[in-house]
């Protein structure tokens, strides 16, 4: 778990770590923080952030499985399941809060194979219909209790176009809190048939180098595997 600066959006980033990997490392991140801050209230509500966040991507995590492997079986692609020497998984949960008024995350596709993304604490996200050439106003199609699932650059990949990544965009009229969970394969996963690259090469070879979106004049960040 950690904290990124970012321009318009900082956001607060959770992994779920994989087994034997102690989590005392967010504990002591979290006290720092917690230290701050004069009330005892304010102290405890930040300390229960790791453990609220790890829950919900242990959910997010098993929504994406069953996701990956459901739709995948019905267009007769092989299911992946990577394995990596890393010490948190790949997907990961992030928090951002758009502060500043107007602030925009411009038109991209996600990187892996789903995100998935309960509603926001206000309007904003907006996806592009690609045959009306419009956008459609997501947040207010939902329900509190639901979740947006969308497919990533990985998917439309693997399923050879069958499932479209989704070009979307977030625009921020307001303070605005969103809280997507991307549902990632491993790094060193390789999930082409015939082809021996990994998903990581695919992430630094295809997306970044093709993607004007991902170009550095984007201000975008290097994939954090």
């Amino acid at each position: 778990m950690g904290f990124r600066p970012h321009p318009s959006r900082p956001f607060l980033q959770t992994r779920l770590p994989r087994s034997g990997v102690c989590d005392d490392q967010f504990r002591a991140y979290m006290e720092k923080i917690a230290s701050f801050f004069p009330d005892q209230d304010s102290k405890e509500l930040i300390m229960s952030v790791p453990e609220m966040s790890l829950k919900l991507c242990t959910v997010f995590e098993s929504i994406g499985t069953l996701c990956h492997s459901i739709l995948f079986r019905r267009l007769n692609v092989p299911v992946i399941a990577g394995d990596c020497r890393h010490s948190y998984r790949a997907s990961v949960l992030r928090t951002f809060e758009y502060s500043e008024v107007n602030a925009v995350c411009g038109l991209h596709a996600d990187l892996g194979l789903l995100t998935i993304s309960p509603k926001a604490s206000s309007c904003g996200l907006k996806v592009l219909d690609p045959i009306l050439n419009d956008w459609i106003s997501i947040d207010e199609s939902i329900r509190d209790n639901q979740l947006v699932l969308f497919a990533g650059e990985l998917m439309g990949e693997l399923s050879e176009g069958a499932i479209r990544p989704c070009l979307h965009a977030a625009f921020s009229p307001e303070s605005r809190i969103s809280m997507p969970f991307f549902y990632r394969l491993e790094p060193d996963t390789k999930p082409f048939t015939g082809n021996q690259r990994t998903y990581e090469e695919y992430v630094h070879r295809v997306l970044y180098d093709k993607r004007h979106w991902r170009l550095p004049t984007f201000q975008s960040p290097n994939p954090d595997f």
